[in-house]
């Protein structure tokens, strides 16, 4: 499953024998499956994109399609490391963040935007959020899930494993 309607039909492609196991979503509020469907669940960067009230709702829906006794892996970029805290720390934001809440539309110490490039050449500022281990256990936890790991992975990346009770 994914937003990107070209990588689902990439994968079709590439895997013809189950494409119907590919499905494209869209920013839905809720998954287009049942409660109790999946035996794991798997989020590979995705998180980090997520303010936390809206990872929590996120976490609530992997939570409510995941089995009891299914896993759960969610992994985000580590955006403490070196080359992003130059967004977390630029003196022009920070300050802004402090005493001009809303020219930043309410954002948050650990919320950023990076300048990425699309196909064309051209900048634009995509959200991200800073999370730490301690704040994804915390969300996970909340939504119900036994974190049983959550390390960091080469340095890049943040990885939590978990368990429905």
């Amino acid at each position: 499953m994914d937003i990107s309607k070209k990588l689902i039909d990439l994968a079709r492609l590439q895997y013809p024998e189950i494409q119907e196991n590919f499905s494209h979503v869209s920013s839905q509020d809720s998954l287009p499956f049942p409660d109790n469907f999946f035996n794991k669940v798997i989020s590979v960067a995705v998180f980090h994109h997520f303010p936390v009230v809206y990872a929590r709702e996120r976490a609530g829906e992997i939570f409510r399609v995941t089995k009891p006794g299914g896993t759960i892996i969610i992994t985000a970029w580590n955006l403490w490391q070196p080359k992003f805290r130059k967004y977390l720390w630029d003196k022009k934001i920070f300050w802004k963040k402090l005493w001009k809440k809303k020219e930043c539309g309410g954002m948050g110490f650990k919320d950023i935007l990076i300048p990425f490039k699309d196909n064309d050449g051209a900048v634009f500022n995509r959200y991200h959020r800073a999370y730490t281990k301690r704040e994804l256990v915390k969300i996970f936890s909340q939504a119900g899930f036994l974190v049983t790991e959550c390390y960091l992975a080469n340095k890049k990346n943040i990885v939590l494993v978990g368990v429905k009770k």
